[in-house]
């Protein structure tokens, strides 16, 4: 698969492919094209819906899946991740869970010491922080942006606040999770210092940015 020209996969007997643009309604960004004889089973989204309605375990299997194949792209596509090799970027993968937050509830509160990684599917957070009495807005975050929190890395409380504008659906690595990760690939501590680098960190523990899923992008 080329985005652009430039090669971001390639499928093995038994993977999947199309899965972003039919289930999330978008135009494909990237071309296809078989690197070698082979053979592909096609299913139309007509028949993708009728299946679904006639068996609903598949509706939740084929979220899932979707939701996984999201966070690859991201992964692939973040300048923070894609050095790590793919088994490695497929391992943190597995960690993530998806968590459906209400209107003004908070995901990161200030004072907290945690580590976070989070991509919004649906809804918007915003990033708030109390300066001389008053809140000021950070960074707005929509679906199709993602952000996080390096306060346990930095070894420093957060002082800002990270809160769901409206119903809002996050895919999370959570601070028990991301401690794992850091457990398993050392190599994840230069973190803070490809964050600066790349210019994302809006306070010192906390980055946004744009996820590059075509997936999310709003029409």
């Amino acid at each position: 698969a080329t985005v652009e020209g430039e090669e971001v996969a390639r499928l093995a007997a038994g993977e999947v492919l199309g899965v972003l643009g039919l289930y999330a309604g978008r135009r494909r960004n990237a071309t296809v094209a078989a690197a070698a004889p082979s053979v592909v089973f096609e299913i139309t989204d007509r028949a993708l819906a009728e299946l679904t309605k006639e068996y609903p375990a598949s509706r939740r299997a084929l979220a899932t899946f979707y939701r996984t194949r999201l966070l690859e792209t991201f992964f692939g596509a973040s300048p923070l991740f894609r050095d790590l090799p793919r088994e490695a970027r497929l391992s943190i993968i597995r960690r993530f869970r998806q968590r459906k937050f209400g209107t003004d509830e908070e995901i990161v509160s200030p004072g907290e010491v945690v580590n976070g990684l989070f991509l919004v599917l649906r809804g918007e957070i915003v990033l708030t922080q109390r300066r001389e009495g008053r809140s000021e807005v950070l960074a707005r975050i929509p679906r199709g942006s993602f952000f996080g929190c390096i306060a346990a890395m930095r070894g420093r409380p957060t002082m800002a606040r990270a809160a769901c504008a409206e119903e809002t659906v996050v895919a999370m690595l959570s601070h028990k999770a991301f401690a794992e990760v850091l457990k398993a690939h050392p190599e994840l501590r230069a973190l803070p210092q490809k964050l600066s680098a790349e210019d994302l960190l809006v306070t010192p523990t906390f980055f946004v940015g744009d996820a590059n899923v075509p997936a999310l992008t709003p029409r």
